[in-house]
């Protein structure tokens, strides 16, 4: 119940931040984010073929269910994802530094029975502002579009190892 709540606050706290500032966030559903948490980005990306890292420890690893069933204890995590953007055109340029909800997942051991797995992970971004001057009848107006907010997946997963080795 602790957990349900937690998720259902985070949720909320973080929906409307977004880490995206490009222009090209307008069209479709956003920038499509990759389901990895830091510690599997920080590896440059690696991470479908990991069950255990060193193969003691236990990370909760959402692109590799099977590594549920590796789970001895339980696994709350949970982060943020900082980026960096830099615009530049042939006239102008623009930065941005942007912090936003990254994940939460929590892994479960069910003894003989493998290991479960939820969270909540993103799965787009949305973030852009662009403006354009326009006249009509010699009027002339500013017509400015902005959007911010994006995408947000949730998962639950069982691994179970069927045969030993």
């Amino acid at each position: 119940m602790l957990a349900g709540g937690i998720l259902a606050s985070s949720t909320t706290a973080f929906a409307q931040k977004t880490t995206s500032a490009s222009p090209y966030s307008q069209l479709g559903i956003g920038q499509i984010r990759e389901d990895l948490l830091p510690q599997y980005r920080a590896m440059g990306g690696i991470s479908t073929a990991i069950r255990t890292l060193d193969g003691i420890y236990y990370n909760t690893n959402p692109s590799n269910p099977a590594s549920y069933s590796a789970a001895r204890l339980s696994v709350f995590d949970a982060g943020l994802y900082g980026n960096y953007t830099q615009l530049k055109s042939t006239t102008r340029s623009a930065n941005t530094a942007d912090f936003a909800f990254s994940h939460i997942t929590m892994t479960f051991p069910m003894q003989k029975f493998g290991g479960i797995s939820l969270g909540l992970l993103p799965f787009s971004d949305v973030g852009y502002r662009t403006n354009s001057q326009e006249s009509i009848n010699s009027q002339t107006f500013n017509k400015v579009f902005t959007g911010e907010g994006g995408l947000t997946k949730a998962y639950a997963g069982w691994g179970y190892v069927f045969i030993k080795d």
